[in-house]
C-alpha cells in the first residue's frame, strides 16, 4: 500500500511541476484532489479489512475467538481439553475450517484462501496440543 501510494504521489509531483511548466496552473489542484481520494479509497479498504480479521488466543485454560466487533469479549470460547480443529474439504476449491467444542461451532478463516486455512488449522491444533500437555502436566 505504501508502494502505491509513493508511487502515485511521485507521479502526481511529476504531472504538477510538467502542469505549472506550461502553464497549466488548476492541474495540481485536481492532481491533489486525485491523491486524497487515493489515499480515502485505500484508508477504507484497510479499515473493512480489519473489521474482518480474526484473533484466536489459547492458553491453558482456554481457547477463546474473538472479532473487532466486540475485541473484549470473545465471540466463542471452550475448554483445550475439549476443543476440536475440524478442516472439511468440500466438492469447492475451499475447505471449511472450524472449531466445535460442547455442540458449539464457530467457523474461521472466512478470508483466507485453502494453503493458508490448512496452514492455520495446523496452527491451532499445535497450540491446543501445548495447552493441553500444560494443563494437564503432573507437577513433580
Amino acid at each position: 500500500m505504501i508502494v502505491v501510494l509513493s508511487f502515485a504521489a511521485v507521479f502526481n509531483v511529476a504531472t504538477a511541476g510538467f502542469m505549472l511548466a506550461i502553464g497549466a496552473y488548476p492541474a495540481p489542484l485536481f492532481l491533489g484532489l486525485d491523491m486524497v481520494a487515493i489515499c480515502i479509497a485505500f484508508y477504507t479498504i484497510d479499515r473493512r479489512r480489519q473489521l474482518r480479521l480474526e484473533r484466536v488466543e489459547v492458553t491453558g485454560d482456554r481457547i477463546a475467538v474473538f472479532r473487532p466487533s466486540n475485541a473484549r469479549e470473545p465471540l466463542w470460547f471452550a475448554a483445550p481439553t475439549f476443543a476440536r480443529v475440524t478442516l472439511v474439504q468440500h466438492d469447492s476449491d475451499l475447505p471449511t475450517l472450524s472449531l466445535t467444542s460442547s455442540g458449539r461451532t464457530v467457523t474461521l478463516g472466512s478470508e483466507l484462501g485453502a494453503d493458508s486455512r490448512t496452514k492455520l488449522a495446523g496452527e491451532i491444533s499445535q497450540a491446543l496440543q501445548l495447552a493441553r500437555a500444560e494443563r494437564h502436566q503432573i507437577s513433580r
